[in-house]
């Protein structure tokens, strides 16, 4: 049995003491830790942390009734299949749903199945027993993660929204159970933005002993022994040494990832407009080298538009709808927030999915697009778009995307013509 060090602190950080214990069985629920001396817990090192905060900032989307999540048009939605072996996980949902509640997001496991996460005082183990979990209202939201204990290796297809806009996730110093908010698979800095902070080291779980195994450590010479990699729908444990924000801007309609050197200083603004108004749009943004523009309405170019101003003189419906612009240079390009203009009154169009009751695939239905015509874009990767293809039409405001011959993520948001 390896022993492992851990301490506790009270609610404002403070240490109160530390203990040895030794590697066991998990408890069914934390309720304090000082039960803790009572068990053997098998991941014990994860113990050694305290979380001072959680906190997510976004941009967009709203949650509907049955589950169902409503997503405004320049939004994504989408699904995504996570294999999980048998043994331990470090798990997280990629996508916001309704609440988030695991009895919703999990509500078929196998039996015995444990679920353990850290409130920042306690840990507290779910585990689902005669077809139901121990404790329905815990949640897993996208930026944290959990441990996960299965008897059997198992997919588990992810559906909901895309979390968008400025979104941050608080890293205390110690340790914290964490993952991305945006369902991007990659290396963690490069790609998933997460700060080099030196001293930050990153740990995965040894899935047969449910013990910690160090991943990298942050130094001068960048990640050692190489950056990690993280998949969709993993979490990692991450050991800082000091509070920090990992903090990232991200919009479906595709920033690229490379592009550091272009950064966005005003974004362009919605706009409410009457029939025959004149209206602009403008984009700010800076670069040490040349910048270029081309703005977009509802995914196509518009002839023309190639500065950081565009100005409509007299609007008329052939002009409403969804709007950004692509900036680029020639190192690296990006794209801004996407906005509507719509006339004043009217309900912005919008996209929702649910799993489909046969677990066919997932159903998207439409709102609000009468007399236009409704495209569903799809996306494996959150940029690159297109239209789809082999959606099976149930009525005149919805479609079905079945999952055979489906890649493990697929992501739709509505275009309208």
């Amino acid at each position: 049995m390896n022993s492992f060090l851990f301490k506790s602190w009270n609610r404002n950080g403070d240490k109160r003491r530390t203990r040895c214990c030794q590697a066991g069985n998990l408890p069914r629920t934390y309720h304090s830790l000082k039960q803790l001396k009572r068990y053997q817990p098998e991941i014990l090192s994860l113990l050694d942390c305290s979380i001072t905060g959680f906190f997510i900032l976004v941009g967009f989307g709203m949650a509907g009734p049955g589950g169902i999540i409503w997503a405004a048009e320049v939004n994504a939605v989408g699904y995504v299949n996570a294999v999980y072996a048998q043994g331990y996980e470090l798990i997280a949902d990629p996508l916001s749903e309704e609440a988030n509640r695991v009895d919703q997001t999990l509500p078929s496991v196998a039996e015995g199945t444990q679920l353990v996460k850290f409130d920042g005082r306690n840990w507290l183990t779910n585990e689902f027993v005669g077809g139901a979990w121990t404790v329905p209202e815990m949640t897993l939201s996208p930026g944290e993660a959990a441990l996960l204990r299965s008897p059997s290796g198992w997919t588990k297809t992810w559906v909901g929204s895309i979390l968008q806009g400025e979104l941050k996730v608080f890293i205390p110093a110690g340790g914290s159970l964490r993952s991305s908010l945006v369902p991007q698979a990659g290396k963690l800095s490069e790609i998933l933005e997460f700060p080099r902070i030196i001293g930050t080291r990153i740990f995965t779980v040894d899935n047969g002993a449910g013990e910690l195994v160090l991943r990298a450590t942050c130094t001068e010479a960048g990640w050692q022994p190489e950056e990690p990699v993280l998949g969709v729908g993993e979490g990692f444990y991450v050991d800082a040494p000091q509070d920090f924000v990992w903090s990232r801007l991200f919009a479906v309609n595709g920033q690229s990832a490379t592009s550091t050197a272009i950064r966005v200083i005003t974004q362009p603004q919605s706009r409410q407009i009457n029939p025959g108004d004149s209206f602009s749009l403008s984009v700010e943004a800076t670069s040490t080298n040349q910048l270029f523009y081309q703005w977009q309405r509802n995914g196509n170019d518009l002839p023309g538009a190639t500065g950081s101003t565009l100005v409509v003189p007299s609007a008329g419906p052939e002009n409403l709808g969804s709007y950004w612009v692509r900036i680029w240079d020639h190192k690296s390009w990006l794209w801004s927030d996407a906005v509507r203009i719509q006339f004043a009154g009217a309900q912005a169009p919008s996209l929702a999915i649910s799993r489909d009751g046969q677990g066919n695939g997932v159903l998207l239905r439409f709102r609000e697009t009468t007399g236009r015509k409704a495209i569903v874009e799809v996306s494996t990767d959150l940029i690159h778009w297109v239209e789809g293809v082999g959606l099976d039409q149930i009525d005149a405001s919805s479609v079905l995307d079945q999952f055979h011959d489906q890649p493990t993520a697929r992501f739709y948001r509505l275009r309208l013509d």
